[in-house]
């Protein structure tokens, strides 16, 4: 199975639109792939990041964004934009024609944490057409934070399943902020190894404000 990039085109569309927590990016058997194992380092916990061990894969541009990247999953680079700034892929948890993904996105953002969290709830519920039950607050490398699960709505033949975005705010140095939006999900989300993997990458994203 290899990533839809035609599929992840038209949905970022409506992102533009939706806003990044609406992100759904589809995978199937139908369009070729673009995957790079791209840079890696290890060992990167910083400053109050919680510890993590293994490779951490790099996104492009600020705030400083590392990933760990778990055994099997693979960088897809045929999206990377100044909203889209990390995909990676698990083909060999496919499942009913859908591969296993989580996104990175970034958006410039004003507001309180709560205003910004609260606009993108809204965007998910406007333009995906779902419900959005309370999420959790915490904290990332010391940034606010929200993640919240909530079903996909079966869009373009892919099964309806679990979505799961953890928001964080970064400050930007002109006294703005960014929006830091990861998102991951499965049709397989009781998978052993797509929990402990998809965790790990939540748990354990290294965040530097630029």
């Amino acid at each position: 199975m290899t990533f839809t990039a035609r599929r992840f085109a038209r949905t970022l569309t409506a992102v533009a639109a939706a806003g990044s927590l609406a992100l759904l990016a589809g995978c199937s058997s139908d369009s070729d792939s673009n995957s790079s194992s791209a840079a890696t380092t290890t060992n990167a916990a910083t400053g109050s990041c919680a510890a993590t061990t293994g490779p951490l894969v790099t996104a492009a541009g600020q705030p400083e964004i590392q990933l760990p990247q778990p055994a099997g999953w693979e960088r897809n680079t045929s999206q990377d934009s100044e909203l889209v700034r990390l995909v990676l892929v698990n083909t060999s948890l496919t499942k009913a024609g859908f591969t296993p993904n989580i996104v990175v996105t970034v958006t410039p953002s004003t507001g309180t944490f709560d205003e910004i969290v609260d606009k993108e709830l809204a965007a998910v519920r406007k333009g995906m057409g779902v419900e959005v039950p309370a999420g959790e607050s915490g904290t990332i490398c010391g940034f606010e934070s929200y993640t919240v699960t909530y079903e996909a709505s079966g869009v373009q033949g892919v099964a309806v399943h679990p979505i799961t975005s953890r928001m964080i705010v970064v400050p930007t140095v002109n006294g703005g902020s960014s929006t830091v939006v990861l998102t991951v999900q499965s049709t397989d989300p009781t998978n052993p190894t797509y929990i402990a993997d998809s965790t790990a990458m939540l748990d354990g994203v290294q965040i530097t404000a630029g």
